[in-house]
Formats: structure tokens, sequence, C-alpha cells
């Protein structure tokens, strides 16, 4: 509601005449997205007030339509927002995805200890974390991190084929068989 509330009063402060029109701009962007024109629905968001189009929320869905353009465009969003919330868990999500969809494993891998703090450790990480070190070909830290997610939740299929992964990559033939 805090966002809505924003948006609602960056559009007012900015000559947006009433929240209807805020509202018609953003079903006019949702329709173009489903008829698969994202240049059309970021056209309409480049067409609101500067202010707005600096909100956070209208930012991240830049970076959602971003990605619907192509990969360079998501890439130049998801650039954009991170640096105006360089450590905001909720973005760190989305720039997850779209580091490793570059192949920056360093920034795929600052983006997940972002998340990873901000949850307060998750083992699912760890094992997202060794999948990107496997790409890496560093096979002993895919599998440290490999059992360490296994060691916090035994029961995640992510982290069982991550370790076997590592296991096998490593040639512990033994250890992939127990």
């Amino acid at each position: 509601s805090e966002g809505l509330g924003a948006t609602v009063d960056a559009g007012l402060k900015e000559g947006v005449s009433s929240p209807l029109d805020l509202e018609a701009a953003m079903k006019q962007i949702k329709q173009l997205r489903a008829d698969k024109k994202p240049e059309q629905a970021m056209a309409v968001i480049d067409g609101l007030p500067e202010t707005m189009r600096n909100l956070r929320s209208l930012r991240l869905v830049r970076v959602f339509i971003g990605r619907e353009i192509s990969n360079e465009r998501y890439s130049k969003e998801m650039k954009d927002v991170l640096a105006q919330y360089p450590d905001d868990p909720s973005l760190a999500l989305i720039a997850i995805d779209e580091a490793a969809l570059r192949g920056d494993y360093p920034a795929t891998l600052k983006a997940i200890d972002t998340l990873d703090h901000a949850v307060g450790g998750d083992p699912f990480q760890d094992a997202v974390r060794s999948s990107i070190y496997f790409k890496q070909d560093d096979f002993a830290a895919a599998r440290s991190h490999a059992e360490a997610a296994v060691k916090g939740e035994p029961t995640l299929v992510r982290a069982q084929y991550s370790l076997l992964d590592a296991e096998a990559a490593l040639g512990d033939n033994n250890a992939v068989l127990t």
C-alpha cells in the first residue's frame, strides 16, 4: 500500500489529473504486455512524468517489460534499478536471474548473498550457490555449498542433485554411490 500511495501521490504532484488517469495508464501497460507489445508498454511508462517513472514500483515494471523486449534491455533496466536500490533483497531475487543469464557469476553470487542475508540463511540459496560454482568449474566450492544445503535441508532435491553433480565432477565415485 505504501508503494501504491507513493505512485498516486507522485502522479498527482506531477499533474496527473486523477488516480483514474494513472489507473488507465497501468491498464494500458497490462494490456500491451498481454498483447505481446512490450516496446509499446515501455513507451507508455516513458510517457509518464519523470518523478513517476523513477518510483521503485514503476522501475520494477520496467525490468519485467525489459525482459520481454530482450536480454540486453533486461540487463539495462536491472542495472538501472540496482543502482538506485543496491541492497534491496526483493530486487536481489530478480538480480540472481538476470546476472546468471548474462553469465556474470560474481554478480550472481553477490545477489544470492544479499537475498540469503535478508532471510537469515537459507539452504536453497546454498544449493543455488553450488550451481553457480559448478558453472565456474569450481567443483570444490560447489560441493561445499551443496553439502551445507543438504545438511540444512536434507529433503531439498536441488541440493541433493547439486551434491551429486559436484561429487561426480570431482571424481569422487564412492560419494556418488553412497
